[in-house]
């Protein structure tokens, strides 16, 4: 597991982001925070030019969770995901809160291969041939 920070600037967030694409070993990459309103908020606009796939159903997800916990705020975030190669990228707010409706009501299961019908592990490249 990596962390880093970096600024709310478009170059240093794609850099970040494409060195962690390009790494066999990383299959998911999270972001936190950037996806709002306010001018330095700049992940979408960084993120979304990089992505070969957009996961449209994941920001359906994370607002109706959203919802329930901060009522219609929820439109003041654009989080979103999909795939930068084959590394998927969810990038969430940056409230703690947010991150939590996020992670406990929608990555939780996504990212665990037990999950029934399916997960994303089976989207995985490197995870396609194991028996779970």
């Amino acid at each position: 597991m990596e962390r880093a920070l970096v600024r709310d600037d478009i170059q240093q967030i794609q850099d970040q982001v494409l060195t962690w694409a390009d790494n066999a070993e990383i299959d998911v990459i999270l972001t936190t925070g950037g996806t709002g309103f306010s001018p330095r908020d700049v992940t979408v606009e960084a993120v979304r030019p990089l992505l070969r796939k957009e996961m449209d159903g994941f920001s359906v997800l994370f607002h109706l969770a959203s919802l329930a916990t901060v009522g219609v705020s929820t439109l003041q975030s654009r989080a979103f995901a999909g795939q930068v190669g084959d590394t998927f990228i969810f990038c969430l707010p940056g409230s703690a809160g947010a991150c939590r409706d996020g992670w406990d009501k929608v990555l939780v299961l996504e990212l665990d291969s037990r999950y029934r019908p399916c997960s994303i592990a089976g989207h995985i490249p490197r995870l396609r041939e194991l028996d779970v």
